[in-house]
């Protein structure tokens, strides 16, 4: 059966430039390597909130899926699962031997003696450590499952306001509000740093394939695989992705490959990219000069016919969100055609994938347009890239100001 398995990985390593292949633009192929040992994937799931029907509730759950795909694991696989919607939160193991085939099924490998706050970044790196010490191994991914909006901090400050949030929503009620705790960026940056470099980091996730999100966490993972929309509501086709991720010869584009065609021609249509994060500082250093040159007219450009993944001015001064513009429509519209060529080459070394439909849901409607909104097919890179413009100064949140607090502001965007 291992020498079946062998002769299997290098069949289909030589055939993966096909299995590469997607409806829509893909990128420069990264190296494929043949992983034989020991894969662990954790799955860490901020449920307590809207979003925990969806992980063990409904049917199939996410958790149902993940059974489903099991015997794709080999002998030394462990997909874990960190889970807290309601009760204590608790850790889960799946391996190929495991006889749950649904979540009701399911016994949880250890369970937290009392409830914690599953979006600060000390209960990330607990988690962290307690499967690096328990399940060790060779290659580690990581899922991030929750809410999400970027790179926006949080602003929640007890139950008096709505969050900003950035990655997790933990209500701390074991309910499905959407009002409690968030997970900054540069918090979740500084936990995982701490432990052995992921593979890839994957964001069930609205939002969060951003420029932003990206060059923070640049240091925590070899790729980043997410959406800079949002995304389906029963989020990522575990039983669909899970036999790649624990595949010696796929590689983070397969993932998300297998991600958006699920999605892609459903009444959600998916857009997905993955960065290789290895590029990120080159591509920073490329971007920063093109904006030396060409700041006021990023300040300056009409807008309007930009693409973009939240309509700041459509919901109105009291969003809790920013634009999320893509951010090759706007190094589009403001470089210089030989500009415009090395920019794009820097980031195609970058953005190793990218796939979209003709069109994504989104739970905010466009004017005239009902809930789906059109990609710009000619714009669309799968990353989005926020504008500190003058108008974020007036709304409820000043995100200009709060921007300022990111890596990229202070490396790209801002004047050195």
């Amino acid at each position: 059966m291992w020498q079946s398995r062998r002769v299997q990985q290098m069949l289909m390593g030589l055939s993966l430039m096909l299995l590469l292949t997607a409806c829509h633009h893909d990128k420069d192929k990264p190296e494929v390597h043949d992983y034989t040992l020991a894969r662990t994937v954790l799955v860490y799931m901020v449920a307590e909130n809207s979003l925990s029907p969806y992980a063990t509730y409904y049917s199939p759950s996410d958790i149902d899926e993940m059974l489903a795909a099991k015997t794709s694991l080999t002998k030394n696989d462990h997909l874990v699962i960190y889970l807290d919607n309601v009760g204590e939160p608790r850790i889960y193991d799946i391996t190929n031997k495991t006889k749950a085939t649904k979540f009701s099924e399911l016994k949880p490998a250890y369970t937290f003696p009392k409830e914690v706050n599953s979006a600060s970044p000390d209960v990330l790196a607990e988690v962290l450590t307690y499967v690096e010490k328990h399940y060790p191994a060779d290659v580690y991914g990581l899922i991030g499952w929750s809410h999400g909006s970027a790179w926006v901090s949080s602003t929640y400050e007890g139950d008096k306001k709505a969050p900003r949030r950035s990655f997790g929503l933990d209500n701390g009620l074991n309910n499905y509000e959407n009002i409690g705790h968030q997970m900054n960026i540069d918090e979740m940056a500084a936990a995982l740093a701490t432990f052995p470099k992921f593979e890839f980091i994957l964001f069930d996730a609205c939002f969060m394939q951003s420029v932003e999100v990206a060059y923070e966490l640049r240091h925590c993972a070899k790729y980043l695989i997410g959406s800079p929309a949002e995304i389906p509501a029963p989020g990522a086709p575990y039983h669909e992705i899970v036999p790649v991720m624990f595949d010696d010869t796929k590689t983070a584009p397969h993932i998300a490959q297998s991600y958006y065609e699920y999605y892609a021609s459903s009444y959600y249509g998916s857009l997905m990219s993955v960065v290789d994060c290895t590029e990120l500082e080159g591509f920073a250093a490329v971007t920063h000069r093109m904006i030396e040159q060409h700041r006021n007219d990023l300040l300056n450009l009409s807008y309007g016919d930009r693409l973009n993944y939240f309509s700041y001015d459509w919901v109105g001064y009291k969003s809790t969100y920013p634009d999320f513009y893509d951010m090759q429509g706007l190094m589009q519209a403001v470089l210089t055609e030989e500009e415009y060529s090395e920019w794009k080459a820097a980031f195609d070394k970058m953005c190793v994938a990218a796939y979209h439909s003709s069109s994504w849901y989104s739970a905010y409607p466009v004017s005239k347009g009902g809930n789906h909104w059109t990609v710009n097919e000619e714009q669309y890179c799968g990353l989005s890239m926020f504008v500190p413009l003058d108008k974020y100064k007036y709304g409820a949140v000043n995100f200009s100001a709060d921007y300022q607090n990111t890596s990229w502001a202070q490396d790209v965007w801002n004047e050195k």
